[in-house]
């Protein structure tokens, strides 16, 4: 194994060892909801075609389920 793989199992058990892997996962969606969020005020759009349950607690916005 090469030292730089090496690293990257490290850091990846340092992640897992402090639960924070499923952080950056709930974190990351939260930013990309804001951002589709924040387009769609910006530009007026009132419709989204989603799966995403989160965008249920958003008022003002029509979800299509495709």
């Amino acid at each position: 194994m090469s030292e730089k793989q090496r690293e990257g199992t490290l850091e990846k058990n340092r992640l897992d060892d402090f639960g924070l892997r499923e952080l950056i996962f709930v974190d990351a969606n939260i930013f990309i909801d804001s951002l589709h969020l924040s387009v769609m005020k910006r530009l007026k759009i009132k419709n989204i075609a989603t799966r995403d349950s989160d965008f249920e607690r958003v008022r003002d916005i029509t979800i299509w389920s495709p």
